[in-house]
């Protein structure tokens, strides 16, 4: 398997009561999706879809726990950006990671790619 995974597709449905978001990422021929939802009361759609995200990696490489810690839009420069920090625990126990990405329109493509940002260094060695 190609070690690192790519962002395909996003989808978030934010609703009066519940938040429902999907991400679809690949590694070459092979795809997996990720759903989370969440109380719209209690979570913003970025943190969904961070969620969601975190889960179809997770369809990848089963044998780690990764916990969203936070998501933030932040000013750096010109440009907003997308942060996320996540906690990664496996049997070598817990690090903290954290990504970026540059919101270039869609925030939940951008918020998909800065999990991944974070992500991806270590999915080799999680396999």
């Amino acid at each position: 398997m190609n070690a690192r995974l790519k962002f395909d597709t996003v989808s978030c449905e934010p609703h009066a009561l519940v938040t429902r978001a999907q991400v679809q990422l690949s590694s070459g021929s092979t795809h997996r999706t990720g759903v989370a939802t969440g109380l719209t009361a209690t979570v913003t759609p970025l943190q969904i879809v961070a969620e969601a995200t975190i889960d179809a990696v997770q369809g990848f490489i089963q044998r780690v726990d990764i916990i969203l810690d936070s998501v933030a839009e932040v000013s750096a420069g010109q440009r907003p950006l997308i942060v996320v920090t996540m906690g990664l625990r496996d049997t070598r126990g817990k690090v903290m990671l954290a990504g970026t990405a540059v919101l270039n329109g869609d925030p939940y493509a951008s918020v998909a790619k800065a999990v991944l940002h974070g992500l991806n260094r270590r999915i080799a060695s999680l396999q």
